[in-house]
């Protein structure tokens, strides 16, 4: 399938989980049961996945083809297409990305292109900073982007990012 078909796939199927979300929520309502704050998470949820969706579409498909080629570095060469999942404010993610490498090194441009640190988008690194200078422990921390931001992030790791740039 090439590029533009992947995407407008994606596209049509946009709101996929959305829907089957609003199907469960009719379901209950017909059975009796009204509970807004549950109906505000499962939107909320379905509604991240499919921007997700979304997202890992334009990042892997359409922005690779928006991006000038990353000059190469003395006695680098293109190796391989390479997947990591990466974490995103709208969730988690896979990323296909071109990797290079030379006799020293290897590189990711497009992972330096979005300013990836590690595995998190630079949002989620904004979020995992400001929890863990707000919190009195990173697990803490870890709790509070679980409840308001929907984000699964160790502890440790809140503490790593922490680390690496200040707080």
């Amino acid at each position: 399938m090439n590029t533009l078909k992947k995407v407008a796939a994606v596209h049509c199927a946009c709101h996929r989980e959305t829907e089957a979300a609003l199907d469960l929520i009719r379901q209950n309502v017909r059975g009796g049961i009204l509970d807004l704050a549950w109906i505000e998470r499962t939107l909320r949820d379905a509604s991240l996945r499919d921007t997700a969706r979304l997202l890992e579409s334009f990042l892997n498909h359409e922005l690779p083809c928006l991006l000038e080629d990353s000059p190469l570095k003395p006695k680098q060469s293109f190796h391989s297409h390479q997947t990591r999942t990466v974490t995103t404010v709208l969730g988690p993610i896979t990323l296909r990305r071109a990797y290079y490498r030379s006799p020293q090194s290897g590189r990711y441009p497009l992972d330096e292109a979005l300013g990836l640190h590690d595995q998190y988008t630079p949002a989620v690194v904004q979020f995992m900073r400001w929890a863990g200078a707000m919190d009195n422990s990173f697990e803490l921390a870890s709790e509070t982007l679980r409840r308001f931001a929907g984000l699964t992030i160790p502890g440790r790791q809140v503490q790593r990012v922490v680390n690496a740039f200040g707080r």
